[in-house]
Parts: structure tokens; sequence; C-alpha cells
């Protein structure tokens, strides 16, 4: 399953590229969401995102959009406890062809100028004593309350992601990760308290 680098927003339509993510504003609920997106049927997914002792829990609405001539893309919104937090393009890449990856590129360049973060990364894992390398790059523009990233794997796919950088969902997202931190420890408290009781 996918995961999300919900921690990176923390710290730093159907238009492509705006503020917030399509049509919709960031912390919009998912009744806004539906209504932007004229009652389309999504996927609905949960995944518990977890970076060091912060825990959330997310609800992912996903559907497939053709964006023109750069062809098909998985669209996801992901929410936090019904507000919308971050949003998520993604294609397959076939055949090593990088033609709408370079037009996702060229159209963020010419709207947000030069990317103002660049991040490449290669790791090497071993599937059936074969080497398998796993490049992963990363352009990155801060645009008032958004972050956008753009992702390129190895050649397998590509991601533009969106995320919110408004003061009060960050702050809101880390109060819910927060709490989610203090409800473990207060359940690991009481098992052992339970364990010492019956020792």
């Amino acid at each position: 399953m996918k995961k999300f680098v919900l921690i990176a927003a923390l710290f730093t339509s159907v238009s492509l590229f705006g503020e917030g993510f399509r049509l919709v504003e960031w912390g919009a609920n998912l009744a806004e969401i539906k209504k932007a997106e004229n009652n389309r049927k999504f996927i609905k997914s949960e995944e518990v995102q977890t970076q060091g002792k912060y825990i959330w829990n997310l609800d992912i609405y996903t559907f497939e959009d053709s964006l023109k001539s750069a062809g098909e893309f998985n669209v996801q919104y992901v929410l936090l406890e019904d507000k919308l937090i971050q949003g998520n393009y993604s294609q397959k890449i076939k055949n090593g062809d990088l033609e709408n990856y370079n037009k996702m590129k060229k159209i963020l360049e010419d709207k947000y100028g030069y990317p103002q973060g660049v991040y490449k990364s290669s790791s090497f894992l071993f599937e059936n004593g074969r080497e398998n390398s796993a490049e992963k790059k990363i352009l990155t523009w801060y645009i008032k309350d958004t972050r956008i990233d753009l992702i390129l794997k190895r050649d397998i796919e590509f991601q533009i992601n969106y995320y919110t950088r408004d003061r009060e969902l960050v702050d809101f997202i880390l109060d819910k990760a927060l709490e989610k931190e203090k409800e473990r420890e207060k359940k690991l408290m009481k098992d052992s308290e339970f364990i010492k009781s019956k020792i």
C-alpha cells in the first residue's frame, strides 16, 4: 500500500495546479469534495500512517481521471477526521516513457518557476539474488498554503502530491497525532498495571 509523506507537510482544480487540491480548498470535508467532483464514485480505503511516535488514521478516496493529453491518472483525496490534508495524482510509466512526467514537470515549472527543493536517492535491494535499484527523484515547490512534490520512482511511476501548509490545519494534524500518542501511552500504562498485578 502506498505510504504518504504526511510528516513532510508539517515542516516545511479541476485545475491541476492551484491552492488546495483540484477545485477543493484545504480542510474541506467529504461532502464538499463529492460536490466539487459532481458526486463521482470513489473507492475508499483507510491507512494508519506513523512517523516516529506520531500516528494518524487516514481516509483515502481514490478514482481515475483523465488529464487531457497526459492520459489517465489515479487521483486521491486524503482526509484526517473528515478534513482534506493531502491530494495525489499518480500514473504508471509504460516502457520507460517519461513523456507525461516531463509534461507535468514543464507545467509546474512554467507556473511556479524552478523547484525550491530537489532530492535524489537510490537504494539497492536484492530480490531472488538479483540487485534491484530503487531510485527516486523529488522536485518540490512551496506556494502559499500548499507544498507540491513531483516524484519520479525509478521509471516505474510518477506522482504529483499536494500537502497542506495551512497553519491551522498543520496544528490540527499535530494535535491529532499527539492525541493518538496519548491514547497509546494510556493503554501501555493500563497494560503495565495489569501485568504488575499478575506478577
